[in-house]
């Protein structure tokens, strides 16, 4: 129950329906006064539409911004948060990586979000979807403009580190502080930006866990979630799952893109989103 979120009352429900087959001559009327709807389990786990009104509010705030800089700190909060969602990844100021641990073509992220107590190997590989694939790269892509946008009027070392993030020796998200030089987003840069957010920062995982859960096998959510047994992980020499294995996680990820409603960011031109 430690990521899942289940009303009391649903799990009464469930109770109940289980007596009446077993032994429909007993009373239950009295499990009525114990109905309530508080949660039981993870309280990390908001409800549909707060994550989908979340999401919007987030890319509101990229699509609405004129002034570039901040563009770049609300695009890099919802890219973190996108990324955070759908790989389900345990945050990190590692996280996302850079791009040479980032395989668009097969579709594949390397992070190191956990204690490796048994492999002789620093980190894990997490699937991802197409929507994820595409957006990484449309970020890019927005990198390559803001340079141009900017370039008149920032010196090159106050920018360098965009140059850094498109060669691979840097982590892929930026933000640009008060002393006007780009750096990579922070975890404290997430907070600041999301004080509304009455939630621990991987509250992310808890939703997915309990979305993916609907969709996946038990031990694919398990490898997903970095929750698998020693030497079973994706890529060990000994573990029986196979890549093919991950392609119901990504198709739940293209559920999950849906459901919450996620733009695209294709259309991003550099100040305005259109």
């Amino acid at each position: 129950m430690f990521y899942f979120s289940t009303k009391i009352i649903d799990i009464l429900d469930i109770y109940i329906q289980t007596l009446d087959l077993v032994g429909p001559q007993l009373d239950t009327g009295y499990i009525e006064e114990f109905k309530s709807p508080i949660t039981f389990g993870s309280q990390q786990v908001p409800d549909l539409p707060f994550v989908q009104s979340f999401f919007y509010q987030l890319d509101h705030q990229v699509r609405n911004n004129p002034n570039p800089f901040q563009t770049l700190n609300h695009y890099s909060l919802w890219l973190w948060h996108v990324c955070m969602l759908i790989t389900s990844a345990r945050p990190s100021e590692s996280f996302p990586p850079n791009l040479d641990y980032i395989d668009l073509d097969n579709q594949l992220m390397a992070v190191a979000d956990k204690e490796q107590r048994y492999s002789g190997t620093i980190g894990r590989y997490l699937p991802f979807n197409d929507y994820l694939r595409d957006e990484i790269q449309y970020y890019l892509k927005y990198l390559k403009h803001f340079l141009s946008l900017t370039k008149a009027y920032l010196p090159q070392e106050k920018v360098q580190a965009i140059h850094e993030v498109l060669d691979g020796k840097r982590l892929l998200l930026l933000f640009y502080d008060s002393k006007e030089y780009i750096r990579n987003l922070e975890l404290s840069d997430i907070q600041k930006y999301c004080t509304e957010i009455a939630l621990q920062r991987n509250w992310t995982r808890h939703f997915t866990r309990y979305f993916f859960a609907q969709y996946c096998n038990e031990d694919v959510v398990k490898g997903i979630f970095g929750h698998d047994e020693a030497m079973q992980e994706l890529f060990d020499r000994y573990s029986a799952f196979q890549t093919t294995d991950y392609d119901q996680i990504r198709a739940a990820q293209d559920k999950l893109v849906k459901t919450l409603v996620l733009k695209s960011m294709s259309n991003f031109t550099g100040i305005m989103i259109t």
